[in-house]
């Protein structure tokens, strides 16, 4: 068990330490320029110079803007939808605790703890398969739980994903749950079933 462990950690770094190597936004190369007065304007720098900044907003309006009243111009990744902004969701493949069944990305990956005691790795081994698990770490405790939640992508549109997956916990004596998960994406709204 102890071999299985440390194999399985080995495998989880390795795979986020690839990962490390990715750049995983969805980056359009959009722009958010902050004024001193406060106003802030999202679109691309089209030329900059010691003067002035000339600025394309997401409405397709050229501002050409002094320098001296320019705070902040910040990188974003993102999507543009229907003319709006969206924000890279750092969690699109799982909610608070469960997963959803959007699948990460070959080579993405993320790390959460929850309570402190029960940490998860998950990477994306295929832009359909996703592997997590973790161990407990409960202070004092003679035996701790192992976790290993692989996850399969069966279908996916554009709006809609299926996917299926196992939940092995492992003490002193292997147990197994098998779920579902389907997830619909909607303009203003997210639903996941299960």
């Amino acid at each position: 068990m102890k071999l299985l462990v440390v194999v399985l950690c080995s495998v989880f770094l390795l795979a986020v330490c690839l990962a490390a190597q990715q750049d995983t936004s969805r980056s359009v190369g959009l722009q958010r320029i902050v004024l001193r007065d406060g106003s802030e304007f999202i679109g691309t720098v089209e030329s900059k110079d010691s003067a002035s900044i000339r600025f394309r907003t997401l409405s397709k309006m050229t501002l050409t803007i002094p320098g001296r009243e320019v705070r902040e111009v910040e990188m974003l990744s993102g999507e543009v939808v229907g003319g709006e902004y969206r924000r890279v969701d750092p969690n699109q493949a799982r909610l608070l605790f469960a997963p959803t069944a959007r699948s990460l990305k070959a080579g993405q990956g993320y790390f959460s703890a929850y309570e402190i005691f029960f940490p998860l790795l998950a990477v994306g081994v295929t832009d359909y398969a996703t592997l997590s698990g973790g161990m407990t770490l409960f202070p004092g405790a003679s035996d701790q739980l192992f976790y290993l939640a692989p996850k399969i992508r069966a279908f996916h549109l554009d709006k809609l994903d299926l996917a299926g997956g196992l939940l092995y916990l492992n003490a002193t004596t292997g147990s197994g749950t098998g779920w579902e998960s389907s997830t619909e994406l909607e303009p203003t709204a997210r639903r996941t079933r299960r």
